[in-house]
C-alpha cells in the first residue's frame, strides 16, 4: 500500500468509526474489506423529513416526478396560487452523486449533469417561465462524488441520513437558505418513498428536512434522481435526456415550493392538487442549450411554457449610448450586432442624423464584431441634445438603437496670455534696421506697470524693420482661435506701417493679418482692445505671431506700444 493510499484509508476508515462510536446509531456495518464496494450505513435521523409545526396535511406531502404511465394535465380550472411558504428565489445548485460508478463507468452521465447546470448557470431562458413567481437564474456551485456505494435497495430516510453525514464531513458544502442538492443514485439501485417506489410511483421527487446537526431552523432541500432506466420513466430516448427532463421539473418545483413535504407550501394549484411542474409532465419536451427540459405552467399564458433557446436574431449595440461633442469637432463610437440563438448573418446597418451631424458608417454590421463610425459636428450647430439612429435589417428581422449627442459649444482655452510684466520670456526679436522691440516700463501702460514697446522714444528710426515674435503655439486641436490686444500707434500716413502676421511653417512664409498706418483712435490714449480671428490657422500644430514696425527712408513717428496679448482657443 502506497502512502498515499494508507492516507486514504485512514481518512475513511477514520470516518467509519465516527458512524460506529455516534451515540444516536442502533447499529453499525462493519468496514469492508475492499472500500467502496459494500457501502457504509448511515445514521437513522429520527424527525429528518417528519411532519414538523405548520406542515401541510399528508396529502400534501410527496409529490414525485409522475411516470409516463401517469398521465397528469392542466384542467379549465388549473392556477397556481401562493400559500405564503418559501420559494428559492436565486437557488444555488450543487450536484451530489452518491457511489463510485460516477468516478467510473457512468462518468460521462456525471459530466452531462453537470453541464446541463453549468449551462443553466446565470441563464435566464431557463427561468423565463418561472420569472412570474419571483425565481431569478439558478447558480451551478460544482459537484462532489460521494465515495461510498447505496445499496440495491434505498430509502428516503437514508437518502437524507447520507446527506446530512455527507455535508457533516466535507463532501458537499454547507447549505444556507438558496441551497438545493440534487441526489443523483447510480444504475442499480431501487429507490422507495414510503410505500412508493421508483418507475412504479415516481421517477424523481424533491423535499426538504430539517436537521439540527446541520443548522438550527435551516431547511435542507433536495432532489433526489435515481436512475430512469426503467419502463416507467421514458421521458426520452436516453437515459441523459430522461435525467435533465426530470431534474428541470423537480428544480422548477423546488425553487417554486421548497419545503412542500415539510412546512407551509409555496406556489401551488389546489383545484388539481399539484405543483408547477406535475402539471405539465405530459406536455411535449424542449430543449435549451442542447438539453431536453420539462415545460412548466404559466398563470400569465394559461398554458404549459417550454424554457427553449431563443430563435436566431441580433439585437443593435451602441458604446457609449450617449455622446458628448463640441461643435466643430469629431468623435467616434463603436456599433455592433449582437448574437441572439446562432444569428449568423450580417444586417445592413442604416443611419438617421439630423442636419448638422454627418456619420461615416459601415453599409453593414456583421454579426458579433463591433464597427467604428465617426461623428462630425458642423460649426454653426447649435448647442442641444440630438438623437442620431442606427437601425439594422435583416430580411424579417429589423431591430434599431438610438445614440443621443449632446452637442456644446467648443470650451474656451487661453493658450497665450502675456502684458509684458515678466520680461520678454520666450518672444523672439528680430530686427532688420532700426531699434528692436523691448519692454519697456511705464505708467501709461494698459494695465500692470509695463509694456511692449517697438522702439524708445521720442520715435522710431528711418527703414526700420523689427518685428516681435512668438513661440510656436499648437492650435492642432482647436476650432476657433481669437487674438486679441490693446494698442496704440503713430506712423507715418500711408508709408510706414504696424503689421500682425503669422506663419505656419517655421517663418518661411508669413500671411499678413493686419497693415495699419497713421494714428490709432484716441492717442495718446490706448484705442479699443483689437481683436483677430485667426481660426484659419486651426489645425496648424506650430503656429507663430509676430507684430512689426516697418518704415521707410523719410519722416518717422511715436512707434507702436502693445499690452496685454491674449490668443484663445475653442
Amino acid at each position: 500500500m502506497t502512502a498515499s493510499s494508507r492516507s486514504a484509508f485512514a481518512k475513511v476508515s477514520g470516518l467509519l468509526a465516527v458512524l460506529c462510536t455516534a451515540p444516536f446509531v442502533a447499529g453499525c456495518a462493519q468496514v469492508p474489506d475492499a472500500l467502496g464496494e459494500q457501502g457504509f450505513t448511515a445514521p437513522a435521523q429520527g424527525k429528518a423529513g417528519g411532519t414538523t409545526a405548520g406542515a401541510r396535511p399528508d396529502r400534501f406531502g410527496f409529490h414525485g416526478t409522475p411516470t409516463t404511465t401517469e398521465r397528469r394535465t392542466a384542467s379549465k380550472n388549473t392556477n397556481l396560487s401562493w400559500h405564503g411558504g418559501k420559494i428559492v428565489a436565486a437557488a444555488k445548485v450543487y450536484n451530489f452523486y452518491w457511489g463510485n460508478a460516477f468516478a467510473g463507468a457512468e462518468s460521462s452521465e456525471r459530466a452531462r449533469y453537470d453541464g446541463f447546470l453549468s449551462a443553466m448557470d446565470g441563464s435566464w431562458d431557463f427561468v423565463k417561465p418561472l420569472n412570474q413567481y419571483g425565481i431569478s437564474p439558478v447558480t451551478f456551485l460544482g459537484s462532489s462524488v460521494f465515495p461510498f456505494n447505496p445499496s440495491a435497495s434505498e430509502t428516503d430516510e437514508h437518502l437524507r441520513a447520507t446527506l446530512t453525514w455527507a455535508i457533516r464531513n466535507g463532501y458537499a458544502p454547507w447549505p444556507d437558505a438558496s441551497t438545493i442538492y440534487q441526489v443523483f443514485m447510480p444504475q442499480g439501485t431501487d429507490l422507495a418513498h414510503g410505500n412508493e417506489r421508483m418507475c412504479k410511483n415516481f421517477c424523481g421527487y424533491h423535499g426538504s428536512y430539517d436537521d439540527s446537526n446541520i443548522n438550527e431552523g435551516l431547511s435542507i432541500r433536495y432532489v433526489a434522481l435515481p436512475r430512469p432506466d426503467c419502463g416507467g420513466c421514458v421521458y426520452a430516448q436516453t437515459t441523459t435526456d430522461r435525467e435533465t427532463v426530470i431534474s428541470s421539473h423537480e428544480l422548477s418545483e423546488t425553487v417554486t415550493d421548497a419545503d412542500v413535504n415539510n412546512h407551509r407550501l409555496g406556489w401551488y394549484d389546489d383545484p388539481d392538487n399539484q405543483e408547477i411542474g406535475d402539471i405539465c409532465s405530459s406536455a411535449p419536451k424542449s430543449t435549451i442549450k442542447g438539453y431536453l427540459v420539462q415545460a412548466e405552467w404559466s398563470n400569465a399564458d394559461k398554458a404549459c411554457v417550454g424554457p427553449h433557446d431563443p430563435s436566431p436574431d441580433f439585437a443593435v449595440g451602441v458604446n457609449p449610448p450617449a455622446l458628448t461633442i463640441a461643435r466643430g469637432t469629431s468623435a467616434s463610437i463603436q456599433a455592433w450586432a449582437g448574437i441572439i440563438g446562432g444569428y449568423p448573418g450580417t444586417p445592413t446597418l442604416t443611419v438617421t442624423a439630423p442636419a448638422g451631424i454627418t456619420v461615416s458608417a459601415p453599409e453593414s454590421l456583421p454579426a458579433g464584431i463591433s464597427q467604428t463610425l465617426t461623428l462630425q459636428v458642423d460649426e454653426g450647430l447649435g448647442p442641444a441634445t440630438y438623437s442620431v439612429v442606427l437601425a439594422a435589417s435583416d430580411g424579417t428581422l429589423s431591430h434599431s438603437e438610438v445614440l443621443s449627442v449632446q452637442v456644446t459649444a467648443p470650451q474656451l482655452r487661453t493658450l497665450l496670455q502675456d502684458g509684458a510684466e515678466s520680461g520678454l520670456g520666450d518672444w523672439q526679436v528680430v530686427a532688420q534696421g532700426g531699434e528692436p522691440w523691448r519692454i519697456e516700463a511705464s505708467a501709461a501702460a494698459c494695465s500692470g506697470a509695463n509694456r511692449f514697446r517697438s522702439n524708445p522714444a521720442p520715435g522710431y528710426s528711418d527703414n526700420t524693420q523689427s518685428y516681435l515674435i512668438s513661440a510656436p503655439l499648437d492650435l492642432g486641436t482647436a476650432t476657433q482661435v481669437t487674438l486679441t490686444y490693446a494698442w496704440k500707434a503713430q506712423t507715418e500716413s500711408n508709408y510706414d506701417f504696424f503689421s500682425v502676421l503669422v506663419t505656419t511653417d517655421g517663418g518661411a512664409n508669413w500671411d499678413r493679418l493686419q497693415d495699419f498706418s497713421g494714428t490709432s483712435p484716441g492717442f495718446p490714449a490706448w484705442a479699443p482692445l483689437a481683436a483677430l480671428d485667426l481660426s484659419a490657422f486651426a489645425g496648424h500644430g506650430a503656429v507663430q505671431i509676430a507684430f512689426g514696425l516697418e518704415s521707410d527712408g523719410s519722416v518717422g513717428g511715436w512707434g507702436v506700444a502693445l499690452d496685454d496679448l491674449e490668443l484663445d482657443v475653442r
